[in-house]
């Protein structure tokens, strides 16, 4: 399968990532991941690093994981994993053990297409990504005093493995959008000019398509039109422009509204809440003076 990767791109950017290591290269005996702060975004991975480990899953079969393997639950699960010779001093296992948040809760409408677990084994195929990154956190591992590189290490892995599950599966929901080959043509030209008075007639023309081709093509892989695409996207990329405090004036006109309140009342729409409260929001998280008292406190 072809991944249209520029389209793929940005949608992970709106979405914000970050990622928390929890446990570098240690036996995670017994971990249960604390799930985020936030309501959204609940994402843990494990990359077994040496040795093998039992996974403990509530309600599903254990899986075992030599080093190498990884495993990603898209919504936090409880589960346990432990090295399956923890008394044998001389086979001790470790893993790198994550989990991910998300600034967007949109980040939803791709996570909730993604199994209750995506398992990527150590094998020929993917060896290649997965060596090196192991090699780089060990390294790593040993200057703790930079555990922003470990973090960004580990976005970079669900990264791959988000690839690795799209490069190997034939329906994924909303995410087809972005892999398939006439979709993807139009949302390529959507995310260049997102502010553009975009008609059906020329997304068509430019799919060499008909339509109403491209308006089924669309419909039959995400439930969306391109134009219920367009304005959702536009409110994706509003999100993250509001989270960098921009004003919302300048926001509606950067992707596409004449109108405030026609942006407003598209945005409030999909998030539930108005581009001024997400502002306000972002703007308080980020307030320097309350940064500053709370370093006098501590």
């Amino acid at each position: 399968m072809v991944v249209a990767s520029s389209p793929l791109n940005d949608l992970l950017s709106v979405f914000s990532m970050h990622a928390f290591v929890v446990k570098n290269l240690h036996t995670c005996d017994g971990l249960l991941l604390s799930p985020p702060s936030r309501n959204y975004g609940r994402t843990s991975f494990h990359l077994v690093s040496e040795g093998i480990c039992n996974l403990e899953i509530t309600g599903k079969k254990s899986l075992q994981l030599k080093a190498g393997d990884l495993v990603l639950f898209p919504r936090q699960m409880p589960h346990k994993l432990y090295d399956v010779e923890k008394n044998n001093a001389s086979n001790k296992a470790g893993a790198l053990c994550a989990y991910l948040s998300f600034d967007n809760p949109q980040v939803n409408s791709f996570l909730d297409v993604l199994p209750d677990i995506v398992l990527v084994p150590y094998i020929e195929k993917t060896k290649s990504w997965i060596d090196p990154l192991l090699k780089l956190i060990i390294i790593e591992s040993d200057s703790p005093e930079l555990p922003l590189i470990i973090n960004k290490l580990s976005e970079i892995l669900f990264v791959r493995i988000l690839k690795y599950y799209i490069d190997n599966h034939q329906s994924l929901g909303i995410l087809d959008l972005y892999t398939d080959s006439l979709t993807s043509k139009a949302l390529s030209a959507i995310h260049k000019d997102i502010a553009k008075n975009w008609q059906l007639e020329e997304l068509a023309g430019l799919c060499s398509v008909s339509r109403t081709t491209l308006a089924n093509r669309f419909k039959k892989l995400s439930g969306m039109s391109p134009m219920e695409y367009l304005v959702w996207w536009r409110m994706q990329t509003a999100w993250k422009k509001l989270k960098n405090r921009e004003a919302v004036i300048e926001v509606a006109e950067t992707v596409g509204y004449q109108s405030v309140s026609a942006f407003s009342k598209n945005f409030k729409k999909i998030f539930g809440v108005g581009p001024g409260e997400v502002r306000r929001q972002h703007f308080a998280e980020f307030d320097p003076t309350k940064v500053e008292n709370n370093q006098k406190n501590t």
